[in-house]
């Protein structure tokens, strides 16, 4: 995840990217204003990332996202086998 900004009516706006290969494209998602974009570069998919919250927020009945905190936990995991058993600890 990126924690962007971009510049809007003079404002500086800032906002988090989620940005995730999808086959031969990338997507990249804002939780805050659930506005995602695709790309085939990752350069691309942000950069118009950027440009939609751009025209979202310009828009005369724009609710702009009011965000106090994001906390976000990327976690990377094997699977071995389709059939592996899964124990939780608590």
């Amino acid at each position: 995840m990126k924690k962007k900004r971009t510049s809007v009516c003079g404002s500086t706006v800032a906002y988090s990217a989620i940005i995730y290969k999808e086959g031969d494209m990338y997507v990249a998602w804002s939780p805050e204003f659930d506005i995602a974009c695709q790309g085939s570069t990752l350069e691309e998919a942000t950069n118009d990332l950027d440009i939609s919250i751009k025209l979202y927020a310009t828009h005369p009945n724009a609710q702009m996202p009011k965000i106090d905190f994001v906390a976000v936990a990327s976690r990377l995991m094997k699977i071995n086998t389709p059939n592996e058993e899964i124990s939780i600890n608590p």
